[in-house]
């Protein structure tokens, strides 16, 4: 799901990759600034995980930005609110609470119970 959401923010915003980063730390990096650092911290810390030591100097604390801010005169006719609702569905650092991930989960459970 996150790869979806990562393709259709560079598709209706106009900008491939839309996380462009030059490696895997820069990356995450580049993600962070995007979907903010509470986030990535809950998430970090819900499940447990230790990050390199490298991060600590290079994530700082981001705040969440609006989708909003990302629409331009040149990407407008391709982004709608129900555009960023979806987005914003998709591109979570948690998958346990991609809508997505959720609706495909009770579909599968519904064909394995017919």
């Amino acid at each position: 799901m996150w790869s979806l959401g990562a393709m259709f923010a560079s598709m209706i915003f106009r900008k491939e990759p839309f996380f462009h980063g030059h490696d895997n730390y820069d990356q995450l990096v580049k993600i962070a600034k995007v979907l903010g650092t509470d986030e990535l911290f809950a998430y970090i810390e819900k499940y447990d995980i230790e990050l390199d030591a490298q991060y600590d100097d290079l994530l700082g604390k981001f705040p969440k930005r609006p989708w909003s801010r990302f629409i331009t005169p040149e990407n407008v006719k391709f982004v709608s609110d129900e555009a960023l609702s979806f987005l914003d569905g998709l591109l979570k650092y948690d998958h346990q609470v991609c809508f997505l991930c959720h609706f495909y989960s009770l579909c599968l459970r519904w064909w394995v119970d017919k």
